[in-house]
């Protein structure tokens, strides 16, 4: 378990420190990162989830900006509130096909992300995310439909 967990912290500090686009998603999908085919992930992409690996689920042709924080496992650590059983969350996070997240956002633990959705740079989600929907904000709240884009129907999905 230890040398698992050793690994997956390498890998993934690798990957964040890596300037080829398609060795940093290999290093990302061999740390434990579920990474659809098509996708891509910026560098500094923070999975939290005690390197366990398994627990992130990224669609195909997803494109996810730099400093995307993603927390799977969240607890207080070594705090008297690690006592309070609800204080601690573990939960997979979902993100769709076709998925833009902007720079610096933040996935709380039990996310899922609808397909063809777009979070705002800055956005902290802490609930479901419908496909379609543009969201922005802390806490995150819908502010618009990509299928009111002009262009939306040049999708392959709609």
């Amino acid at each position: 378990m230890f040398w698992r967990k050793l690994w997956h912290y390498l890998l993934r500090e690798l990957a964040n420190r890596c300037l080829w686009p398609g060795l940093r998603m290999n290093l990302f999908r061999w740390s434990g990162v579920k990474i659809g085919q098509g996708a891509f992930v910026n560098m500094r992409f923070y999975v939290e989830d005690s390197y366990r690996g398994g627990d992130l689920v990224i669609g195909e042709r997803a494109a996810i900006a730099p400093g995307v924080t993603c927390v799977i496992d969240s607890h207080p650590n070594e705090s008297q509130l690690t006592s309070i059983p609800s204080f601690h969350k573990s939960s997979p996070i979902t993100i769709g096909a076709d998925v833009w997240i902007g720079a610096n956002v933040t996935l709380l633990p039990g996310v899922t992300i609808g397909e063809c959705a777009v979070i705002a740079a800055g956005a902290g989600v802490t609930k479901a995310v419908p496909g379609y929907s543009i969201m922005a904000g802390v806490p995150a709240r819908q502010i618009g439909d990509v299928r009111q884009k002009t262009g939306w129907q040049s999708l392959s999905n709609p």
